[in-house]
């Protein structure tokens, strides 16, 4: 669903990074034309972001899960391929990759000269070592599970084997990984493109353990960007970094800034002391008039979901009935106040899978519902489980 929020107007450069960014966490749209704006200098390069009230859930690729976390943690690391704008794949630190005809085993060649932000090399030893840590019991990633094509993860997430390192994960040779899969995976590729399958610096692990996301601004990473401070009152500090791989940013720096809640964030841009901010819903109706109002469509659904195991909602009709029974349009323009966009899908507009031809419950199409199909499904729900009226449904 869409969301609106503020961008200052940035130079060009910094905008298309900026989309490019939006991109790496769900935006579809690279956002307004600025083509006739002139490129700031170097030393006005630089976006002030808000991360909210409270610090970083987590910088570390295996364990977030917040949007926010995951957003930077893409500037900070990056992995063997990665995801367009347009969902399609493209090889990163990998400068090609091949599938063996059954599908179970893909191997990758690296980029030559690849390194750490701190210069440090980054070899295939690398690359198993981070995934295999995500698979590690102790590292108790919640989105391990994203791996579990991978031969014998369940074995070595249940602590039956130490590591997959040797097994299912086989360093060729420094520039040469393979991995191996227990069944043919479609998706494994879209799968290694996200955090968990990041390259992480094995130094910084074992020299400060839990802690060593504290220490980002020691070579963490290999993403366009590295730390330069870190200060979980404040927060963090990201500038170029100059080993990575891929095109060199012209933006000089990036500050993620704690913000405070959503209303103390969108004062705070006001005053000029960010670049961007999500707006209070309530505010959406005067934020529109403004010239610095932008509107950016995500990856990302929101949905209230029935229990078909539970009584009455086991019955498909009733399930539709109640379905039917609710207006979108209206809860998104009365209650969101336009901040989402009504939608019959199960996946929003832009990502891959996405069918156009796909109608809600009962190939009832509109997004307002139906209200006399309701009643109808209601009716033949009820009769089918016994039910005489409404009063019988269970609370």
């Amino acid at each position: 669903m869409p969301d609106r929020l503020f961008v200052r107007k940035l130079p060009p450069i910094l905008l298309c990074l900026f989309a490019l960014l939006l991109v790496g966490c769900g935006a579809t749209s690279p956002g307004p034309n600025n083509s006739n704006l002139t490129p700031a200098p170097a030393d006005k390069q630089v976006l002030r972001y808000p991360i909210g009230a409270a610090d970083f859930g987590t910088l570390d690729p295996a364990r977030a899960m917040l949007d926010i976390d995951n957003f930077t943690i893409q500037m900070i690391f990056t992995g063997l391929v990665e995801l367009k704008s347009d969902g399609t794949l493209i090889d990163q630190m990998a400068a090609s990759h091949q599938i063996s005809a059954d599908g179970l085993t893909y191997t990758f060649k690296l980029k030559p000269n690849l390194k750490f932000s701190d210069g440090s090399p980054i070899t295939a030893e690398d690359i198993a070592y981070s995934i295999n840590r995500v698979l590690s019991p102790e590292t108790k990633s919640p989105t391990s599970s994203l791996l579990e094509p991978i031969k014998d993860s369940d074995k070595i997430l249940a602590g039956k084997i130490p590591t997959l390192i040797g097994d299912s994960l086989l360093v060729k040779d420094l520039q040469t990984i393979s991995i191996a899969l227990s069944s043919p995976a479609a998706y494994f590729l879209q799968a290694l493109s996200g955090p968990e399958a990041f390259t992480v610096n094995k130094r910084l692990i074992e020299k400060y353990g839990s802690k060593w996301t504290d220490h980002l601004a020691e070579g963490a990473g290999s993403g366009p960007f590295q730390a330069q401070a870190y200060d979980h009152n404040t927060g963090l500090t990201l500038v170029p970094n100059p080993n990575y791989s891929g095109p060199q940013s012209k933006l000089q720096k990036i500050e993620m800034l704690r913000s405070g809640d959503v209303d103390t964030t969108y004062k705070t841009y006001q005053t000029g002391q960010l670049d961007y901010t999500t707006v209070p819903t309530i505010q959406l109706a005067s934020a529109k008039q403004r010239k610095d109002f932008h509107q950016v469509p995500i990856l990302q659904m929101t949905a209230i979901t029935m229990n078909f195991l539970a009584k009455p909602f086991n019955n498909v009709k009733i399930r539709q009935a109640f379905a039917l029974a609710v207006n979108k349009d209206l809860l998104a323009e009365n209650v969101m106040h336009g901040a989402t966009a009504p939608t019959n899908h199960i996946l929003p507009l832009g990502m891959p899978g996405y069918n156009k031809a796909f109608t809600g419950v009962a190939g009832v199409s509109s997004t307002r519902g139906d209200a006399s199909k309701a009643k109808q499904l209601l009716q033949e729900g009820m009769q089918e489980e016994g039910y005489a009226s409404v009063n019988q449904l269970p609370r």
